[in-house]
């Protein structure tokens, strides 16, 4: 009993490192074979113009991960250019007058700059609310100040703030609320280790505290 004990534990342990580490290695490895089949044939059809002695079938290895550098080293070169920024942003109109997929952009925009702390505005710290009923607590970011329309048409007085609730393991997705200011508390994490607690759904807690 106490090996078969032992045997569960260690098993559960081993899963808990590998899985998240086995489930990353997946998504990129099927991200880099889908960037590989679709500009391989354009690649070797270059290379055989250029005199190059290859099978048209033939598919150049890494070219995933060349594909993706030269793409992030190109937007980010763009910018850090005038010309280049505004060219971004006509790509960027573009796509948000595209119906359906213009919504989908702009939201996953926004998602994108909260999360990775480009725009000081957003998820500036990690909090602890009532939610979703007296007694329960859950994790969240504090995002802005409720103003205008929204605080207007609210039963309550005093500053209101606006939190957001992330899902596990998925912290894209979750819940917006509106909480009295004096019903949060910070907790002294940045966002980035509140998001790795949230993912791990508590087994990545921080040490300090």
């Amino acid at each position: 009993m106490v090996i078969y004990r032992w045997l569960r534990q260690t098993c559960i342990a081993g899963l808990v490192v590998i899985f998240p580490a086995a489930v990353t290695l997946a998504f990129f490895h099927f991200l880099l074979d889908r960037i590989d089949r679709s500009f391989s044939p354009l690649v070797t059809h270059g290379l055989i113009q250029l005199g190059m002695d290859l099978s048209p079938h033939y598919r150049l290895p890494g070219l995933g991960i060349i594909a993706i550098l030269v793409l992030l080293l190109g937007a980010g070169i763009l910018t850090r250019y005038y010309l280049g920024r505004k060219i971004l942003q006509i790509t960027e109109w573009l796509f948000r007058r595209i119906p359906l997929a213009g919504s989908v952009y702009g939201a996953m925009h926004q998602l994108v700059h909260a999360f990775g702390g480009a725009d000081r505005r957003a998820f500036r710290q990690v909090v602890l609310v009532e939610y979703p009923r007296a007694g329960v607590h859950a994790i969240g970011f504090l995002s802005a100040q409720v103003t205008g329309a929204v605080a207007a048409a609210l039963p309550v007085s005093g500053e209101t703030c606006f939190v957001f609730i992330p899902t596990t393991p998925n912290p894209t997705s979750g819940f917006l609320i509106a909480v009295p200011r004096e019903q949060v508390t910070e907790l002294p994490l940045s966002v980035e280790e509140g998001i790795a607690l949230v993912i791990s759904g508590g087994i990545v807690a921080p040490a300090r505290g």
